[in-house]
């Protein structure tokens, strides 16, 4: 006999902190393929969903929790006699809490999912059991879509390198999608020799037992560095960089309340100079070294698996819609599970990204055009044709995007 499990779906996506929220349905499938000489009967058929979390504490403390455990059992199958040469299948569906903690994979900790078919028949001296698992992933979705669309600039006055823009804006925000950069430096003091400008992702995460509500540890900050420019090219001002992708970084929880595995994130931008001799200059030896100015903000990144067309209209397949491999997940081990990432943002290429960009930006444009604005009527211009585009690149650079 072969045993064969399938889902409409291997992500399921949830809206928690939402009170409308539709309940997610998850629906799993059994395809039973019996055979020329298969068992007489079946006893008894087992649909289950189930959640683990591992916790590896930087202080050596390890947790390992089942989150819940959902169990149907198939009641027309038991007792049922097995035809040869037959193909049964049945299903069975499962209401899913929007609240359900996701999934996780980092460093430091583990949360997965799986569903679990459980087939029972006679044997000669005791019953056989066939198990088969399949992977599921439940992703977060952010309360609000407009989180996707970002922009924010900062304008800091620094000790020497005077007053100092730095904006970062995109359509596609999350795990493996990308980022305009902006820097613009107009008026740095003339001993100012710039180096280097960085931009970094900076992921924290944050333990909290389950079973003893007292502890709580703050892991390692780890810094993924996605866009660096050198020399010269920091006089370009305008940069487009892919974000760190899933096997680099995990998306932003939902909420920072819960217990289990926390992960936030923040936005650095560090630019690295250094001083040059000037005539008549009173410089001290420490001034001719490197210094590093930063600058920080929070920012929410979701999940890659959240792609625009497949928010805009869900994804449907007639068999199996994201197939994934069989491997044991709660080992602390091999950075990606997947075979490949052409199911997320992570696989999709650059251009197809901008491409988004380019029709919610024609989008907009039709929309102020059928209101009866005109171009530059009362319309806000979006991100894409802003002022600090039309600053940086004086409207015909096409911006950089670091190899």
């Amino acid at each position: 006999m072969k045993l064969r499990l399938t889902t409409d779906a291997s992500d399921l996506f949830l809206r928690p902190g939402l009170e409308n929220a539709d309940t997610p349905l998850l629906t799993i499938r059994i395809h039973l393929d019996t055979g020329k000489k298969p068992p007489p009967r079946m006893d008894k058929l087992t649909i289950s969903v189930s959640s683990h979390e591992t916790l590896a504490f930087p202080s050596g403390r390890y947790e390992a929790t089942t989150l819940f455990d959902w169990t149907q059992e198939i009641g027309e199958a038991a007792g049922l006699a097995i035809q040869p040469n037959t193909m049964y299948t049945w299903q069975a569906i499962f209401r899913v809490s929007n609240e359900t903690d996701e999934y996780h994979r980092s460093q430091y900790a583990r949360r997965y999912q799986k569903g679990t078919v459980k087939l029972t028949t006679p044997g000669l001296l005791r019953p056989k059991t066939m198990t088969l698992e399949k992977n599921l992933f439940f992703v977060h979705q952010p309360a609000s879509d407009s989180t996707f669309s970002y922009s924010k600039s900062e304008s800091i006055v620094a000790d020497r390198l005077g007053l100092m823009l730095v904006k970062a804006a995109s359509v596609h925000l999350n795990l493996g999608g990308y980022l305009r950069v902006w820097l613009d430096i107009p008026t740095p003091a003339p001993e100012v020799q710039i180096q280097q400008f960085e931009v970094s992702l900076l992921q924290s995460i944050v333990l909290r037992s389950r079973s003893d509500l007292k502890i709580e540890e703050v892991c390692p900050v780890e810094r993924l560095p996605f866009l660096t420019v050198k020399g010269k090219e920091v006089d370009v001002g305008h940069w487009i960089a892919r974000l760190p992708h899933d096997s680099a970084a995990r998306p932003s929880s939902s909420s920072v309340l819960k217990r289990g595995i926390i992960t936030t994130h923040s936005l650095e931008f560090a630019l690295t100079y250094t001083l040059t001799d000037q005539p008549n200059s009173t410089k001290s030896k420490d001034d001719s070294s490197s210094r590093v100015y930063r600058v920080r903000w929070p920012i929410e990144v979701p999940s890659c698996a959240l792609r625009y067309y497949s928010l805009r209209l869900p994804e449907y397949a007639q068999d199996d819609a994201a197939p994934v491999p069989e491997r044991e997940r709660d080992e602390f081990v091999s950075p990606n599970e997947h075979t490949s990432t052409e199911h997320c943002v992570c696989g999709q290429p650059l251009d197809v990204l901008l491409a988004i960009e380019g029709e919610l930006v024609a989008a907009r444009l039709q929309d102020e055009a059928s209101r009866g604005n005109t171009p530059g009527e009362d319309v806000q211009p979006p991100i894409v044709m802003d002022e600090a585009r039309l600053k940086f690149e004086s409207g015909t650079r096409t911006p950089k995007t670091p190899s």
